[in-house]
């Protein structure tokens, strides 16, 4: 029997596994201390982080904390990794640990940003709270940067008082912005069309940009809050577009009013 590790797919585990205190670490900063680790799973192709929150997360807080993980990415952050003892790391300003886990000691201690000694010469420092510090016995990336790239695209409930977020790295995020840019084209193109010939296509052909791009938007993988924007731009295009609607239909009845009414006139 022969065995070999498959670096490759160990880079990106690793990659989605360092990513999952990254998003952590920005959920507590937007939502708050309320926030607490329910489960995350790590692959080659996403993170997957459920957390403690009592409701849906806003358009705004979903950007906010896509904006934070990749500004972590950004400033390629080192990744240090320590083991000390438990009641010393347990001392950390901003260490997170997962409630109910049992820990061994000595422990394990992953920091995103200042080393494992400079954080237990200053214990208390509220500079710490800027970072992420927690124990894990799991493989990560030696920087923040290997990630490259960083895209949100998933919010959702998992069971009462529990979300769900997911977000992928790398190539899959580059290929996510990219889908994000075409849909942000098209809903450009869409409210760049005359309205009457757009509502007159509609009418006569049974043609609707606005359900074409509804459908690709759900089936598209992009950050969530882009996706929300362009939810809310096709909402209030289509609304113009059943107004303007209604208008030429009316003004249609109005016109076939008017012609039986002289022919009437003429009959006579």
């Amino acid at each position: 029997l022969e065995c070999a590790v498959d670096y490759e797919r160990r880079l990106m585990i690793s990659k989605s596994h360092t990513l999952t205190h990254v998003i952590n670490l920005a959920l507590h900063r937007v939502l708050g201390e309320g926030v607490s680790q329910k489960g995350s799973l790590v692959d080659e192709s996403k993170a997957r982080f459920d957390f403690s929150h009592g409701k849906a997360m806003t358009v705004k807080q979903i950007k906010e904390v896509e904006g934070l993980v990749q500004a972590s990415v950004r400033s390629s952050l080192p990744v240090h990794i320590e083991t000390v003892p438990l009641d010393k790391a347990m001392e950390i300003n901003n260490l997170r640990a997962v409630f109910g886990e049992r820990y061994p000691d000595p422990v394990r201690v992953v920091s995103i940003g200042p080393t494992v000694p400079e954080l237990l010469a200053d214990p208390g420092n509220d500079e710490w709270s800027k970072f992420s510090i927690e124990l894990c016995g799991g493989t990560h990336i030696p920087a923040t940067d290997v990630m490259s790239e960083f895209a949100l695209v998933e919010e959702s409930a998992v069971a009462k008082g529990v979300r769900r977020v997911v977000g992928v790295t790398g190539a899959l995020a580059a290929e996510a912005s990219a889908t994000g840019a075409a849909l942000k084209e098209r809903m450009a193109t869409l409210e760049s069309l005359d309205l009457d010939k757009a509502a007159a296509e509609l009418v006569t052909e049974n043609k609707n940009g606005c359900s074409a791009l509804k459908l690709d938007l759900d089936q598209a993988t992009t950050s969530t809050h882009l996706k929300a924007q362009i939810r809310d731009q096709l909402g209030a295009r289509e609304k113009l577009l059943a107004k303007r609607l209604k208008q030429l239909q009316s003004a249609g009845s109005d016109k076939l009013a008017a012609g039986a009414v002289a022919e009437a006139v003429e009959a006579a």
